[in-house]
């Protein structure tokens, strides 16, 4: 059931073109470096690492990553654009795999 409802828990390590989540260090690498994230952010980013090439609307990133029926949907704009700084500032380029799907939300993509 854990595996259904969070399937990232049960991985120890996932990968997309360049970045790496250590589930079990709870942390994030882009290019070998890692990258100094929020838990939050750590949250938002692994979910999108684990499901890349997807559309994310906000809605079901609340849902999934804040667990939080009040956050709104302009805090999941904030966090992108947190993200996307922390990972230029380490990994120049690879922030833009973080797409905006204009009126739909966010996708991770090559």
């Amino acid at each position: 059931m854990l595996k259904r409802a969070r399937p990232t828990l049960m991985e120890n390590e996932l990968s997309y073109n360049g970045l790496v989540v250590d589930n079990a260090r709870k942390c994030i690498m882009a290019k070998d470096k890692k990258l100094d994230l929020s838990p939050l952010e750590y949250g938002f980013l692994n979910y999108l690492i684990s499901k890349p090439e997807r559309v994310h609307s906000r809605e079901n990133l609340i849902r999934n990553v804040w667990d939080d029926d009040s956050a709104e949907s302009r805090t999941v704009d904030v966090c992108v654009r947190r993200v996307r700084g922390e990972i230029e500032r380490v990994a120049p380029g690879l922030q833009e795999m973080i797409k905006t799907v204009r009126g739909e939300g966010y996708i991770l993509e090559k």
